[in-house]
């Protein structure tokens, strides 16, 4: 279980066989059990058997399933805690979405992630990010019309 990494969208496709995908919502982050290091990923080692004594938080998840035919498409919003399996041999493209709404939490994990290794680089990473960002949502609102 996880949501996607750098907060991107993800848009999936099934070209070929089934895919069952479980979508997890909580009232807070807490309830999925973050990993330290990689918040992106519940420590929740088995989410469909979950140990409550292990994880009382993880009670207050609910899950909605649905499964993907060829020709199927799915949206999964930035920061939606999901997991999928192929229920047969599958064939599936995937698109991540980077969008003016999903940049700053994008940004600042690009950020979170150089940072621990090179300080300065990840520093002037998301300088150059945040301007791009900034010049992108321009842009938009100039094809917009806004």
């Amino acid at each position: 279980m996880h949501y996607d990494y750098y907060h991107l969208n993800a848009w999936v496709t099934e070209i070929y066989g089934r895919k069952e995908f479980t979508i997890f919502a909580a009232p807070r982050e807490e309830c999925f059990y973050p990993v330290p290091e990689e918040t992106w990923m519940s420590g929740v080692e088995n989410a469909f058997d979950p140990d409550y004594e292990k994880y009382p938080l993880f009670r207050e998840v609910v899950t909605s399933k649905v499964v993907l035919e060829p020709g199927d498409t799915i949206f999964v919003p930035n920061g939606t805690w999901h997991s999928a399996r192929s229920l047969d041999v599958t064939l599936s493209i995937a698109f991540d979405q980077l969008t003016e709404q999903n940049m700053s939490s994008f940004v600042s994990d690009v950020f979170t992630r150089r940072k621990a290794r090179r300080p300065v680089v990840g520093a002037a990473l998301a300088a150059y990010l945040t301007g791009l960002g900034a010049a992108l949502s321009v842009k938009e609102r100039l094809l917009d019309g806004k």
